[in-house]
């Protein structure tokens, strides 16, 4: 039983999302760091603020091994997004400024191979929708509520593929929904967007202000909209993306950093926190805005592909090509039933393993999880 993609056949590379790196367009040189740095500062930071990686590890509730792990091997953002809307200035110039200020990051950059590149224009109709040049995943849409703004983002696309000589569908869309509009009528967007879509993104702080909702407040509405995303984004075969921790692990102005300490500890707390409800909830990934943060979530999404949990799924998923070979559908094992849902969700956790590097590429070609064709290089 082969399963190579959601139902549009999203190629796999697009659900290595668990770390999506925000930064601002009219900052190249903190692009480029995030693009390059990778976790690589992290043991720095804990040395800066006198923290050990066994206290850090104990406020995670996380072994030792695992902290240490992704400290000594460094990873970079699944996917960097190159913002040109809410992190810069709101003008017309300032937009296209900004929009050559990113051509030259996603041309200039060292770019590690397998991170998704990203860019958020300033409008989902502007005329820089699109940087001028630079090699380009996905375009995030910002603030759409209407399908006929993503039909009409989708038309813009193919035209700019067609002028470059790429192949249809080339560049993705990302829905970055954060209106209570776009909440209100979700569905019709994710259809409007068709085979382009790649992910739908949550942008709690604008939903947040179309609500009037203040900082810590309405977390039930949170939720319930969180989770509308999530099934937005599974009936049509993409991942869904989690909003950002606006609170960094950063020391505070005029403070030493010993009396920052206990502030940076707090906020690591709180995005793993994040990052954990947000894998729970079904997930994909983060928005991310500092390489703490990327380390934090990145240990958080961890956490449910440990080789253990994967290992045991992949027991499952060849118990049941067993079961089916000899003719049953389903079968107890180590006292739990494994039929053709279970098989299927345990396929689906192993597949967005395979593309984040977390279990063996050759054995899911072999279990039928991924087409050899998904593990080939992005071109």
């Amino acid at each position: 039983m082969s399963s190579t993609g959601g139902a549009g056949g999203l190629p796999l590379r697009y659900w290595a999302v668990e770390a999506v790196f925000s930064t601002p367009a009219n900052e190249p040189a903190v692009a480029r760091k995030a693009i390059e740095r990778r976790t690589d500062g992290m043991q720095s930071l804990l040395e800066r603020y006198v923290v050990t990686r066994a206290e850090l590890a104990a406020r995670l509730d996380v072994p030792v091994a695992a902290l240490a792990e992704l400290i000594e091997q460094p990873r970079a953002a699944s996917a960097v997004m190159i913002d040109g809307e809410d992190a810069v200035a709101a003008d017309a110039a300032s937009a296209s400024r900004h929009a050559l200020a990113a051509s030259d990051v996603l041309t200039g950059a060292a770019w590690p191979e397998m991170t998704l590149r990203f860019w958020r224009p300033a409008a989902a109709g502007g005329e820089d929708l699109v940087p001028p040049s630079g090699s380009l995943d996905a375009v995030v849409l910002p603030k759409v509520s209407r399908p006929d703004e993503v039909r009409a983002a989708g038309k813009a696309l193919a035209a700019v593929e067609a002028r470059r000589g790429m192949s249809p569908n080339a560049i993705r869309v990302c829905l970055l929904v954060e209106t209570a509009r776009a909440l209100a009528g979700l569905m019709p967007l994710v259809d409007a967007a068709g085979e382009r879509l790649c992910a739908v993104m949550f942008g709690s702080a604008d939903y947040a202000a179309d609500l009037g909702l203040t900082a810590g407040t309405g977390e039930a509405q949170m939720a319930w909209a969180a989770g509308t995303i999530v099934n937005a984004a599974a009936a049509a075969g993409v991942p869904a993306i989690a909003p950002m921790t606006v609170d960094f692990p950063v020391g505070r102005p005029g403070e030493t950093a010993a009396a920052s300490r206990g502030h940076v500890l707090s906020a690591l707390e709180r995005v793993h926190r994040d990052a954990l409800r947000a894998a729970e909830s079904g997930m994909a990934g983060k928005l991310v805005g500092h390489p703490a943060q990327l380390f934090a979530v990145l240990l958080a999404f961890g956490r449910a592909g440990t080789p253990d949990v994967l290992e045991g799924l992949a027991a499952d998923v060849e118990a049941y090509q067993v079961a089916l070979a000899d003719g049953r559908g389903v079968l107890a094992r180590d006292g739990r039933m494994i039929d053709r849902a279970t098989d299927r969700a345990a396929r689906s956790v192993l597949r967005r393993a395979v593309a984040n590097g977390r279990f063996d590429a050759g054995r899911a070609v072999h279990l039928g999880i991924v087409a050899a064709e998904d593990l080939l290089p992005k071109g």
